[in-house]
Protein backbone atom coordinates (compact mmCIF):
# COMPACT_ATOMS: atom_id res chain seq x y z
CA UNK A 1 0.00 0.00 0.00
CA UNK A 2 3.22 2.37 1.35
CA UNK A 3 4.27 2.03 -2.55
CA UNK A 4 1.08 3.85 -3.99
CA UNK A 5 0.98 7.03 -1.55
CA UNK A 6 3.73 9.13 -3.58
CA UNK A 7 2.28 8.54 -7.42
CA UNK A 8 -1.13 9.10 -6.08
CA UNK A 9 -0.41 11.64 -4.39
CA UNK A 10 1.18 14.04 -7.26
CA UNK A 11 -1.87 13.14 -9.27
CA UNK A 12 -4.02 14.42 -6.64
CA UNK A 13 -2.07 17.95 -6.91
CA UNK A 14 -1.97 17.63 -10.55
CA UNK A 15 -5.85 17.43 -10.38
CA UNK A 16 -5.90 20.28 -8.02
CA UNK A 17 -3.80 22.27 -10.22
CA UNK A 18 -6.35 22.18 -13.38
CA UNK A 19 -9.64 22.62 -11.65
CA UNK A 20 -7.93 26.34 -10.03
CA UNK A 21 -6.77 26.84 -13.51
CA UNK A 22 -10.41 26.16 -14.97
CA UNK A 23 -12.17 28.08 -12.29
CA UNK A 24 -9.73 31.31 -12.51
CA UNK A 25 -9.93 31.93 -8.86
CA UNK A 26 -7.86 33.79 -7.09
CA UNK A 27 -9.31 33.23 -3.68
CA UNK A 28 -6.88 33.01 -0.74
CA UNK A 29 -8.64 30.02 0.71
CA UNK A 30 -7.99 28.20 -2.17
CA UNK A 31 -4.21 28.86 -2.51
CA UNK A 32 -4.33 28.56 1.68
CA UNK A 33 -5.84 24.93 1.00
CA UNK A 34 -2.91 24.03 -1.54
CA UNK A 35 -0.33 25.16 0.52
CA UNK A 36 -1.86 22.85 3.75
CA UNK A 37 -1.92 20.23 1.33
CA UNK A 38 1.73 20.73 0.02
CA UNK A 39 2.55 20.87 3.90
CA UNK A 40 0.32 17.88 4.56
CA UNK A 41 2.90 15.59 2.10
CA UNK A 42 5.87 16.73 4.14
CA UNK A 43 4.38 15.00 7.01
CA UNK A 44 3.37 11.96 5.18
CA UNK A 45 7.60 11.94 3.75
CA UNK A 46 8.61 12.47 7.44
CA UNK A 47 6.15 9.98 8.75
CA UNK A 48 7.65 7.07 6.04
CA UNK A 49 10.91 8.04 6.80
CA UNK A 50 10.35 7.15 10.65
CA UNK A 51 8.39 3.50 9.54
CA UNK A 52 11.07 2.82 7.18
CA UNK A 53 13.64 3.72 10.02
CA UNK A 54 11.84 1.63 12.48
CA UNK A 55 11.27 -1.13 10.34
CA UNK A 56 15.06 -1.06 9.89
CA UNK A 57 15.74 -0.99 13.42
CA UNK A 58 13.40 -3.78 14.71
CA UNK A 59 14.92 -5.86 11.66
CA UNK A 60 18.34 -5.15 13.67
CA UNK A 61 16.78 -5.97 17.11
CA UNK A 62 15.07 -9.37 15.59
CA UNK A 63 18.18 -10.19 14.36
CA UNK A 64 19.91 -9.06 17.64
CA UNK A 65 17.45 -11.64 18.99
CA UNK A 66 18.17 -14.18 17.07
CA UNK A 67 21.67 -14.34 17.39
CA UNK A 68 21.11 -14.15 20.93
CA UNK A 69 19.18 -17.18 21.15
CA UNK A 70 21.63 -19.11 19.07
CA UNK A 71 24.59 -18.43 21.30
CA UNK A 72 21.65 -18.61 24.55
CA UNK A 73 21.40 -22.46 22.88
CA UNK A 74 24.57 -23.74 21.53
CA UNK A 75 27.45 -22.10 24.24
CA UNK A 76 29.00 -24.79 25.89
CA UNK A 77 29.09 -22.80 28.66
CA UNK A 78 25.61 -23.24 31.29
CA UNK A 79 23.90 -20.06 31.20
CA UNK A 80 21.33 -19.75 33.78
CA UNK A 81 18.88 -16.45 34.35
CA UNK A 82 17.40 -15.52 37.49
CA UNK A 83 14.59 -12.96 38.32
CA UNK A 84 16.16 -10.10 41.36
CA UNK A 85 15.78 -12.16 44.26
CA UNK A 86 18.62 -14.56 42.80
CA UNK A 87 15.32 -17.70 42.21
CA UNK A 88 16.24 -19.06 38.26
CA UNK A 89 13.87 -18.69 35.92
CA UNK A 90 15.19 -20.41 33.11
CA UNK A 91 18.70 -22.27 31.54
CA UNK A 92 20.20 -22.80 28.75
CA UNK A 93 21.17 -26.61 27.06
CA UNK A 94 24.36 -26.53 28.21
CA UNK A 95 23.47 -26.29 31.72
CA UNK A 96 21.93 -30.15 31.77
CA UNK A 97 25.50 -31.14 30.13
CA UNK A 98 27.70 -29.26 33.07
CA UNK A 99 25.19 -30.44 36.32
CA UNK A 100 23.17 -32.90 35.02
CA UNK A 101 19.89 -31.28 36.16
CA UNK A 102 16.56 -30.72 33.73
CA UNK A 103 15.18 -27.25 33.26
CA UNK A 104 12.22 -28.09 35.48
CA UNK A 105 14.62 -29.03 37.73
CA UNK A 106 16.33 -26.11 38.22
CA UNK A 107 13.44 -23.41 37.99
CA UNK A 108 12.70 -21.37 41.13
CA UNK A 109 15.68 -22.88 42.67
CA UNK A 110 18.08 -20.57 44.35
CA UNK A 111 21.90 -21.43 42.52
CA UNK A 112 23.56 -22.75 45.69
CA UNK A 113 21.29 -26.03 45.30
CA UNK A 114 24.37 -27.01 43.10
CA UNK A 115 26.01 -26.37 46.56
CA UNK A 116 28.84 -29.58 47.06
CA UNK A 117 29.30 -28.72 50.92
CA UNK A 118 32.80 -27.09 50.43
CA UNK A 119 31.16 -23.90 50.32
CA UNK A 120 29.10 -22.28 53.28
CA UNK A 121 25.86 -20.19 52.53
CA UNK A 122 27.92 -17.00 53.31
CA UNK A 123 30.36 -17.57 50.53
CA UNK A 124 27.36 -17.89 47.86
CA UNK A 125 25.97 -14.47 49.57
CA UNK A 126 28.92 -13.10 48.95
CA UNK A 127 29.38 -13.70 45.40
CA UNK A 128 26.42 -12.14 45.10
CA UNK A 129 27.04 -8.95 47.11
CA UNK A 130 30.18 -8.95 44.80
CA UNK A 131 28.15 -8.91 42.13
CA UNK A 132 25.92 -6.11 42.89
CA UNK A 133 28.51 -3.76 43.96
CA UNK A 134 30.85 -4.39 40.66
CA UNK A 135 28.26 -5.49 38.14
CA UNK A 136 30.04 -8.36 37.61
CA UNK A 137 31.83 -10.63 39.59
CA UNK A 138 33.98 -14.04 38.37
CA UNK A 139 35.05 -17.00 40.65
CA UNK A 140 36.69 -20.54 40.71
CA UNK A 141 34.36 -22.54 42.99
CA UNK A 142 33.26 -26.11 44.26
CA UNK A 143 29.99 -27.35 43.26
CA UNK A 144 28.25 -30.60 43.04
CA UNK A 145 26.52 -32.47 39.95
CA UNK A 146 23.26 -34.51 40.18
CA UNK A 147 25.58 -37.67 40.21
CA UNK A 148 27.01 -36.59 43.04
CA UNK A 149 30.35 -35.78 41.69
CA UNK A 150 32.02 -32.82 42.77
CA UNK A 151 33.42 -30.83 40.46
CA UNK A 152 35.72 -27.40 39.69
CA UNK A 153 33.61 -24.74 38.14
CA UNK A 154 34.27 -21.16 36.66
CA UNK A 155 31.33 -18.60 37.44
CA UNK A 156 30.56 -15.50 36.62
CA UNK A 157 27.69 -13.49 37.67
CA UNK A 158 26.66 -10.44 36.13
CA UNK A 159 23.70 -8.19 37.97
CA UNK A 160 20.76 -6.36 34.91
CA UNK A 161 19.44 -3.35 36.09
CA UNK A 162 16.84 -1.50 34.82
CA UNK A 163 16.23 1.86 33.11
CA UNK A 164 15.07 2.78 36.71
CA UNK A 165 18.48 1.65 38.40
CA UNK A 166 16.99 -1.42 39.85
CA UNK A 167 18.43 -4.82 39.63
CA UNK A 168 16.07 -7.13 37.38
CA UNK A 169 17.95 -10.08 36.72
CA UNK A 170 21.03 -11.61 37.39
CA UNK A 171 22.35 -13.87 34.90
CA UNK A 172 25.35 -16.45 35.61
CA UNK A 173 27.13 -18.32 32.87
CA UNK A 174 29.49 -20.90 34.18
CA UNK A 175 31.61 -24.47 33.48
CA UNK A 176 33.31 -27.29 34.64
CA UNK A 177 36.77 -26.81 34.42
CA UNK A 178 38.41 -29.36 37.00
CA UNK A 179 39.96 -31.52 34.06
CA UNK A 180 41.43 -27.94 33.10
CA UNK A 181 42.95 -28.28 36.63
CA UNK A 182 43.63 -31.15 36.75
CA UNK A 183 45.91 -30.92 33.30
CA UNK A 184 47.56 -27.45 34.78
CA UNK A 185 48.45 -29.39 37.99
CA UNK A 186 49.76 -32.21 36.09
CA UNK A 187 52.44 -29.90 34.04
CA UNK A 188 53.05 -28.13 37.13
CA UNK A 189 53.71 -31.58 39.02
CA UNK A 190 55.91 -32.79 35.94
CA UNK A 191 57.31 -29.41 35.70
CA UNK A 192 59.06 -29.47 39.40
CA UNK A 193 59.54 -33.93 39.22
CA UNK A 194 62.26 -36.07 38.01
CA UNK A 195 60.57 -38.15 34.84
CA UNK A 196 62.75 -41.42 35.62
CA UNK A 197 61.76 -41.81 39.64
CA UNK A 198 58.82 -39.34 39.95
CA UNK A 199 60.63 -37.92 42.91
CA UNK A 200 60.64 -34.00 43.28
CA UNK A 201 63.70 -32.87 41.16
CA UNK A 202 65.94 -29.84 41.98
CA UNK A 203 63.37 -27.00 41.96
CA UNK A 204 60.61 -28.89 43.97
CA UNK A 205 63.21 -29.51 46.45
CA UNK A 206 64.65 -26.14 46.84
CA UNK A 207 60.91 -25.45 47.54
CA UNK A 208 60.77 -28.13 50.39
CA UNK A 209 63.48 -26.99 51.48
CA UNK A 210 62.88 -23.28 51.86
CA UNK A 211 59.64 -24.33 53.11
CA UNK A 212 60.98 -26.43 55.79
CA UNK A 213 63.42 -23.91 56.94
CA UNK A 214 60.77 -21.39 57.50
CA UNK A 215 58.83 -23.72 59.27
CA UNK A 216 61.19 -24.72 61.58
CA UNK A 217 62.15 -21.17 62.63
CA UNK A 218 58.91 -20.37 63.58
CA UNK A 219 57.81 -23.35 65.45
CA UNK A 220 61.65 -23.73 66.42
CA UNK A 221 61.96 -27.63 65.75
CA UNK A 222 65.14 -29.61 64.36
CA UNK A 223 65.52 -30.63 60.59
CA UNK A 224 67.93 -32.01 58.86
CA UNK A 225 69.19 -33.03 55.04
CA UNK A 226 70.46 -35.90 54.10
CA UNK A 227 72.36 -35.83 50.86
CA UNK A 228 72.94 -39.27 49.31
CA UNK A 229 75.56 -40.74 47.02
CA UNK A 230 75.89 -44.27 45.34
CA UNK A 231 79.13 -45.64 45.56
CA UNK A 232 80.69 -46.26 42.06
CA UNK A 233 77.51 -46.27 40.16
CA UNK A 234 79.69 -45.09 37.16
CA UNK A 235 80.62 -48.24 36.83
CA UNK A 236 77.10 -49.99 36.53
CA UNK A 237 76.18 -47.54 33.43
CA UNK A 238 79.35 -49.05 31.56
CA UNK A 239 79.08 -52.12 32.37
CA UNK A 240 75.74 -53.25 32.25
CA UNK A 241 73.90 -50.28 30.54
CA UNK A 242 71.74 -47.14 31.24
CA UNK A 243 68.56 -48.96 31.09
CA UNK A 244 69.76 -51.47 34.29
CA UNK A 245 71.19 -47.93 35.47
CA UNK A 246 67.52 -46.40 35.09
CA UNK A 247 66.09 -49.28 36.79
CA UNK A 248 68.61 -49.16 39.46
CA UNK A 249 67.80 -45.37 40.25
CA UNK A 250 64.09 -46.22 40.24
CA UNK A 251 64.25 -49.17 43.25
CA UNK A 252 66.54 -46.64 44.79
CA UNK A 253 63.85 -44.10 45.14
CA UNK A 254 61.45 -46.71 45.73
CA UNK A 255 63.13 -47.80 49.38
CA UNK A 256 64.42 -43.80 49.85
CA UNK A 257 60.68 -43.00 50.51
CA UNK A 258 60.14 -46.22 52.43
CA UNK A 259 62.78 -45.39 54.88
CA UNK A 260 61.47 -41.96 55.51
CA UNK A 261 57.87 -40.55 57.21
CA UNK A 262 55.29 -38.72 54.62
CA UNK A 263 55.97 -35.60 55.99
CA UNK A 264 59.52 -35.78 54.63
CA UNK A 265 60.33 -35.44 51.10
CA UNK A 266 62.99 -37.59 48.95
CA UNK A 267 64.57 -35.76 46.51
CA UNK A 268 66.41 -36.56 42.74
CA UNK A 269 68.79 -34.01 42.01
CA UNK A 270 70.71 -35.30 39.45
CA UNK A 271 72.47 -38.65 38.04
CA UNK A 272 72.70 -41.04 41.00
CA UNK A 273 72.51 -37.97 43.76
CA UNK A 274 69.67 -38.09 46.17
CA UNK A 275 68.42 -35.56 49.21
CA UNK A 276 66.26 -36.29 51.80
CA UNK A 277 64.22 -33.42 54.10
CA UNK A 278 63.53 -34.92 57.49
CA UNK A 279 61.47 -31.99 59.49
CA UNK A 280 60.58 -31.96 62.67
CA UNK A 281 63.53 -34.27 64.09
CA UNK A 282 63.26 -34.46 68.16
CA UNK A 283 67.28 -34.59 68.76
CA UNK A 284 70.02 -35.07 65.97
CA UNK A 285 70.52 -38.11 66.83
CA UNK A 286 66.70 -39.02 65.01
CA UNK A 287 68.90 -38.23 61.61
CA UNK A 288 71.88 -40.74 62.35
CA UNK A 289 68.89 -43.26 63.14
CA UNK A 290 67.34 -42.64 59.51
CA UNK A 291 70.51 -42.20 57.85
CA UNK A 292 71.53 -45.83 58.88
CA UNK A 293 68.36 -47.12 57.88
CA UNK A 294 69.19 -45.72 54.56
CA UNK A 295 71.88 -47.51 54.16
CA UNK A 296 71.00 -50.59 55.80
CA UNK A 297 68.38 -50.74 53.04
CA UNK A 298 70.11 -49.20 50.01
CA UNK A 299 72.83 -51.88 50.36
CA UNK A 300 70.58 -55.09 50.25
CA UNK A 301 70.68 -57.07 46.90
CA UNK A 302 68.77 -55.82 44.50
CA UNK A 303 66.99 -57.91 41.46
CA UNK A 304 67.34 -56.18 38.14
CA UNK A 305 66.22 -57.87 34.88
CA UNK A 306 67.93 -60.77 35.65
CA UNK A 307 71.15 -59.37 37.30
CA UNK A 308 71.47 -59.25 40.85
CA UNK A 309 73.45 -56.23 42.35
CA UNK A 310 75.03 -55.17 45.26
CA UNK A 311 75.91 -51.58 46.08
CA UNK A 312 76.87 -48.98 48.85
CA UNK A 313 76.22 -45.25 49.12
CA UNK A 314 77.64 -42.30 51.23
CA UNK A 315 75.65 -39.86 53.09
CA UNK A 316 76.27 -36.51 54.68
CA UNK A 317 74.18 -35.16 57.14
CA UNK A 318 73.50 -31.38 57.87
CA UNK A 319 71.29 -29.98 60.75
CA UNK A 320 69.09 -26.59 60.24
CA UNK A 321 70.17 -24.05 61.49
CA UNK A 322 73.43 -25.58 63.02
CA UNK A 323 75.02 -26.13 59.54
CA UNK A 324 73.02 -23.53 57.42
CA UNK A 325 70.43 -21.26 57.60
CA UNK A 326 69.22 -20.88 53.83
CA UNK A 327 68.57 -23.71 51.17
CA UNK A 328 71.82 -23.34 49.29
CA UNK A 329 74.04 -23.42 52.11
CA UNK A 330 72.64 -26.41 53.84
CA UNK A 331 72.81 -28.00 50.60
CA UNK A 332 76.65 -27.61 50.63
CA UNK A 333 77.27 -28.82 53.99
CA UNK A 334 75.67 -31.95 53.42
CA UNK A 335 77.40 -32.07 50.43
CA UNK A 336 80.67 -31.59 51.86
CA UNK A 337 79.70 -34.31 54.66
CA UNK A 338 78.58 -36.45 52.05
CA UNK A 339 82.04 -36.23 50.06
CA UNK A 340 83.92 -36.63 54.14
CA UNK A 341 81.80 -40.07 54.00
CA UNK A 342 83.34 -41.04 51.00
CA UNK A 343 86.75 -39.92 51.35
CA UNK A 344 86.72 -41.72 54.81
CA UNK A 345 85.94 -45.20 53.40
CA UNK A 346 82.13 -45.09 51.46
CA UNK A 347 79.24 -47.01 52.83
CA UNK A 348 78.83 -45.01 56.21
CA UNK A 349 77.24 -41.38 57.08
CA UNK A 350 78.89 -38.38 58.61
CA UNK A 351 77.76 -35.12 60.07
CA UNK A 352 79.45 -32.06 59.17
CA UNK A 353 79.79 -31.00 62.58
CA UNK A 354 82.81 -32.59 63.93
CA UNK A 355 81.47 -32.61 67.02
CA UNK A 356 77.96 -34.13 65.74
CA UNK A 357 80.17 -36.76 63.49
CA UNK A 358 82.24 -37.47 66.96
CA UNK A 359 79.28 -38.40 69.22
CA UNK A 360 78.01 -40.32 65.84
CA UNK A 361 81.01 -42.76 65.80
CA UNK A 362 80.43 -43.29 68.91
CA UNK A 363 76.90 -44.26 68.76
CA UNK A 364 78.31 -46.20 66.31
CA UNK A 365 80.86 -48.31 68.14
CA UNK A 366 78.17 -48.93 70.92
CA UNK A 367 75.87 -50.13 67.99
CA UNK A 368 78.42 -52.78 66.98
CA UNK A 369 79.00 -53.89 70.53
CA UNK A 370 75.56 -54.24 71.44
CA UNK A 371 75.57 -56.57 68.26
CA UNK A 372 78.29 -58.30 68.92
CA UNK A 373 76.60 -59.10 72.65
CA UNK A 374 73.48 -59.55 70.77
CA UNK A 375 75.05 -62.60 68.83
CA UNK A 376 77.71 -63.55 71.30
CA UNK A 377 75.62 -65.17 74.17
CA UNK A 378 76.42 -61.61 76.41
CA UNK A 379 72.98 -60.72 77.02
CA UNK A 380 70.50 -62.55 79.39
CA UNK A 381 67.19 -62.29 80.71
CA UNK A 382 66.90 -61.03 84.99
CA UNK A 383 63.82 -61.25 86.08
CA UNK A 384 62.19 -58.76 88.45
CA UNK A 385 59.27 -60.04 90.78
CA UNK A 386 55.79 -58.60 90.94
CA UNK A 387 53.97 -59.87 94.10
CA UNK A 388 50.59 -59.70 95.48
CA UNK A 389 48.62 -58.40 98.56
CA UNK A 390 50.25 -61.13 100.64
CA UNK A 391 53.74 -60.71 99.05
CA UNK A 392 53.18 -64.11 97.17
CA UNK A 393 54.72 -64.00 93.79
CA UNK A 394 52.10 -63.26 90.90
CA UNK A 395 54.87 -62.74 88.23
CA UNK A 396 57.87 -61.24 86.95
CA UNK A 397 58.81 -58.58 84.29
CA UNK A 398 61.70 -59.58 81.71
CA UNK A 399 65.28 -57.01 82.26
CA UNK A 400 68.06 -57.73 79.97
CA UNK A 401 71.07 -58.33 81.96
CA UNK A 402 74.91 -57.83 80.28
CA UNK A 403 78.12 -59.77 80.80
CA UNK A 404 80.06 -56.59 81.43
CA UNK A 405 83.41 -58.08 82.02
CA UNK A 406 83.31 -59.45 78.33
CA UNK A 407 81.69 -55.99 77.07
CA UNK A 408 83.27 -53.61 79.17
CA UNK A 409 82.42 -50.64 76.55
CA UNK A 410 78.38 -51.26 77.29
CA UNK A 411 79.19 -50.98 81.03
CA UNK A 412 76.93 -47.89 81.89
CA UNK A 413 74.44 -48.80 78.64
CA UNK A 414 70.78 -49.43 79.49
CA UNK A 415 70.27 -51.98 76.50
CA UNK A 416 66.81 -51.68 75.92
CA UNK A 417 66.35 -48.22 76.58
CA UNK A 418 69.36 -47.53 74.36
CA UNK A 419 67.93 -49.35 71.39
CA UNK A 420 64.63 -47.59 71.20
CA UNK A 421 66.69 -45.13 69.75
CA UNK A 422 68.09 -46.92 67.11
CA UNK A 423 67.22 -50.04 64.18
CA UNK A 424 68.73 -52.10 66.97
CA UNK A 425 65.13 -52.10 68.84
CA UNK A 426 63.60 -54.87 66.45
CA UNK A 427 66.74 -56.86 66.51
CA UNK A 428 66.63 -57.32 70.22
CA UNK A 429 63.82 -57.91 70.66
CA UNK A 430 63.05 -60.60 68.50
CA UNK A 431 65.79 -61.71 70.43
CA UNK A 432 63.86 -61.94 73.35
CA UNK A 433 60.91 -63.22 71.99
CA UNK A 434 63.11 -66.11 70.60
CA UNK A 435 65.00 -67.10 73.99
CA UNK A 436 61.49 -66.48 76.01
CA UNK A 437 59.76 -69.00 73.44
CA UNK A 438 62.53 -71.63 73.54
CA UNK A 439 64.26 -71.59 76.96
CA UNK A 440 62.26 -70.43 79.93
CA UNK A 441 58.64 -70.71 78.86
CA UNK A 442 57.89 -73.99 79.87
CA UNK A 443 59.44 -73.10 83.25
CA UNK A 444 56.85 -70.42 83.51
CA UNK A 445 54.00 -72.46 82.64
CA UNK A 446 55.30 -75.52 85.36
CA UNK A 447 55.70 -72.42 88.08
CA UNK A 448 51.98 -71.05 86.66
CA UNK A 449 54.34 -67.70 86.65
CA UNK A 450 53.49 -65.10 83.88
CA UNK A 451 56.26 -63.08 82.80
CA UNK A 452 55.82 -59.30 81.18
CA UNK A 453 57.17 -58.98 78.00
CA UNK A 454 58.02 -54.67 76.84
CA UNK A 455 57.15 -54.33 73.26
CA UNK A 456 58.92 -50.94 71.45
CA UNK A 457 56.97 -48.55 69.84
CA UNK A 458 58.88 -49.47 66.75
CA UNK A 459 58.09 -53.72 67.06
CA UNK A 460 54.04 -52.80 67.90
CA UNK A 461 53.90 -50.71 64.93
CA UNK A 462 55.07 -53.34 62.61
CA UNK A 463 52.40 -54.72 60.46
CA UNK A 464 53.32 -58.59 61.31
CA UNK A 465 53.92 -58.19 64.63
CA UNK A 466 50.82 -60.20 65.66
CA UNK A 467 52.14 -63.00 63.32
CA UNK A 468 55.21 -62.98 65.05
CA UNK A 469 54.09 -63.38 68.61
CA UNK A 470 51.24 -65.83 67.24
CA UNK A 471 54.14 -67.99 65.54
CA UNK A 472 56.70 -67.80 68.55
CA UNK A 473 54.10 -68.99 71.32
CA UNK A 474 51.48 -71.94 71.51
CA UNK A 475 48.14 -70.74 72.43
CA UNK A 476 48.96 -72.85 75.19
CA UNK A 477 52.08 -71.54 76.41
CA UNK A 478 50.88 -67.35 75.15
CA UNK A 479 48.76 -67.07 78.45
CA UNK A 480 52.23 -67.03 80.10
CA UNK A 481 53.75 -63.96 78.09
CA UNK A 482 51.84 -60.49 79.47
CA UNK A 483 52.64 -57.95 76.63
CA UNK A 484 53.48 -54.97 77.88
CA UNK A 485 52.84 -51.60 75.76
CA UNK A 486 53.38 -47.96 76.72
CA UNK A 487 49.99 -46.15 76.52
CA UNK A 488 51.75 -43.37 74.61
CA UNK A 489 52.16 -45.99 72.00
CA UNK A 490 48.92 -46.98 71.36
CA UNK A 491 48.03 -43.26 71.35
CA UNK A 492 49.77 -42.48 68.93
CA UNK A 493 47.64 -44.36 66.80
CA UNK A 494 44.68 -46.15 68.42
CA UNK A 495 42.52 -47.27 65.56
CA UNK A 496 45.70 -49.72 64.43
CA UNK A 497 46.55 -50.63 68.12
CA UNK A 498 42.76 -51.92 68.79
CA UNK A 499 42.42 -54.59 66.40
CA UNK A 500 46.33 -55.73 67.06
CA UNK A 501 45.25 -55.96 71.09
CA UNK A 502 42.34 -57.94 70.41
CA UNK A 503 43.97 -60.58 68.06
CA UNK A 504 46.56 -60.57 70.75
CA UNK A 505 44.24 -61.10 73.24
CA UNK A 506 41.63 -63.67 71.52
CA UNK A 507 45.04 -66.00 70.77
CA UNK A 508 45.80 -66.11 74.56
CA UNK A 509 47.98 -63.61 75.54
CA UNK A 510 47.72 -61.18 78.14
CA UNK A 511 48.05 -56.77 77.36
CA UNK A 512 48.83 -54.65 80.12
CA UNK A 513 48.65 -50.67 79.38
CA UNK A 514 51.72 -49.26 81.06
CA UNK A 515 52.49 -45.32 81.80
CA UNK A 516 49.08 -45.13 82.51
CA UNK A 517 47.76 -41.45 82.08
CA UNK A 518 50.35 -40.40 80.54
CA UNK A 519 49.08 -41.36 76.65
CA UNK A 520 45.92 -39.07 74.93
CA UNK A 521 43.66 -41.86 75.38
CA UNK A 522 39.86 -40.83 76.45
CA UNK A 523 37.42 -42.63 78.46
CA UNK A 524 35.92 -43.90 74.83
CA UNK A 525 39.52 -45.52 73.81
CA UNK A 526 40.24 -47.10 76.75
CA UNK A 527 36.64 -48.61 76.49
CA UNK A 528 37.80 -49.98 73.12
CA UNK A 529 40.84 -51.46 74.44
CA UNK A 530 40.66 -55.06 75.39
CA UNK A 531 43.95 -54.58 78.05
CA UNK A 532 44.00 -57.14 81.32
CA UNK A 533 46.08 -54.98 83.33
CA UNK A 534 46.94 -51.20 83.79
CA UNK A 535 51.08 -50.71 85.09
CA UNK A 536 51.38 -47.20 87.23
CA UNK A 537 55.05 -46.72 86.65
CA UNK A 538 55.75 -42.90 86.03
CA UNK A 539 53.68 -40.80 88.08
CA UNK A 540 55.07 -37.84 90.18
CA UNK A 541 54.09 -35.87 93.22
CA UNK A 542 54.65 -33.04 91.36
CA UNK A 543 52.08 -34.64 89.39
CA UNK A 544 48.96 -32.66 90.93
CA UNK A 545 46.77 -35.13 88.91
CA UNK A 546 48.15 -38.36 90.28
CA UNK A 547 44.92 -38.60 92.98
CA UNK A 548 42.71 -38.45 89.63
CA UNK A 549 45.32 -40.86 87.88
CA UNK A 550 44.51 -43.61 90.54
CA UNK A 551 41.27 -43.27 90.93
CA UNK A 552 40.93 -43.61 87.27
CA UNK A 553 43.35 -46.59 87.39
CA UNK A 554 40.85 -48.16 89.76
CA UNK A 555 37.52 -47.98 87.66
CA UNK A 556 39.13 -48.81 84.47
CA UNK A 557 40.50 -52.27 85.72
CA UNK A 558 40.50 -54.56 88.23
CA UNK A 559 44.16 -55.54 88.35
CA UNK A 560 46.63 -52.88 88.78
CA UNK A 561 50.33 -52.82 88.98
CA UNK A 562 52.37 -50.61 91.05
CA UNK A 563 56.23 -50.05 91.03
CA UNK A 564 57.58 -50.17 94.48
CA UNK A 565 58.47 -45.97 94.35
CA UNK A 566 54.93 -45.12 94.20
CA UNK A 567 53.69 -47.76 96.90
CA UNK A 568 53.67 -44.63 99.47
CA UNK A 569 52.60 -42.32 97.17
CA UNK A 570 49.41 -44.83 96.47
CA UNK A 571 49.08 -45.44 100.38
CA UNK A 572 48.85 -41.54 100.62
CA UNK A 573 46.21 -40.85 99.06
CA UNK A 574 43.99 -43.07 101.08
CA UNK A 575 44.11 -46.36 98.39
CA UNK A 576 44.64 -49.81 99.71
CA UNK A 577 45.99 -52.72 97.82
CA UNK A 578 43.61 -55.03 97.13
CA UNK A 579 43.50 -59.20 96.06
CA UNK A 580 44.14 -58.16 92.47
CA UNK A 581 46.46 -55.50 93.20
CA UNK A 582 50.36 -56.48 92.43
CA UNK A 583 53.81 -54.40 93.12
CA UNK A 584 56.99 -54.37 91.11
CA UNK A 585 59.76 -55.35 93.64
CA UNK A 586 63.17 -54.03 92.93
CA UNK A 587 65.11 -57.24 92.83
CA UNK A 588 66.19 -59.29 90.33
CA UNK A 589 66.74 -63.03 90.34
CA UNK A 590 69.37 -64.09 87.72
CA UNK A 591 67.62 -67.28 86.92
CA UNK A 592 63.60 -68.15 86.98
CA UNK A 593 63.77 -71.53 88.63
CA UNK A 594 65.39 -69.55 91.48
CA UNK A 595 62.10 -68.38 92.41
CA UNK A 596 60.44 -71.58 92.85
Amino acid sequence: MEQWIVPLFLIVILLCVIALYRLNSKSTKSIKAIAQFIKNRENIDKVKSEIEQLKNTNKDLEDEIKMGQIFYDNSKEAIVVMDETGKIISVNPAFKNVTGYETNEAKEKHLSFLDSGKMTAKAYQNIFENALKKGRFEQEIWNRKKTGEIYNEKLSLTTVFDKSGNVSNFIAIFKDITDQKELQSKLRLEAKTDSLTKLPNRSLFFDRLTQSLENAKRDRYFGSLLFIDLDHFKSINDTLGHNIGDLLLKEVAKRLVSCVRKVDTVSRLSGDEFTVILSKIKKTEDAALVAENIIKELTKPYHLDGHVLNITCSVGVAIFFHDGDEAEALLNSSDKAMYGAKTSGRNKYKFYSDKLDQNAAEKRDIDKEIKKALYGDGLSFRYRPVVGANNDIKGVDIKLALDEKKYPKLKNVNIFSYSKESSLIVEITDWMIESLSKKDIEILKFNNIQAGLTLSAVHFKQSNVVDKLKASFSKDTARFVKLKINEEIISQNISEAIPKIKELRSYGFEVSLTSFGKGKLSLLDYSLLDFTEIELNEISETNTLYKEIFNIAEQMSENITIDYKLEKLYENTNHKRTLNMKLKRDELFSRLKSIQ
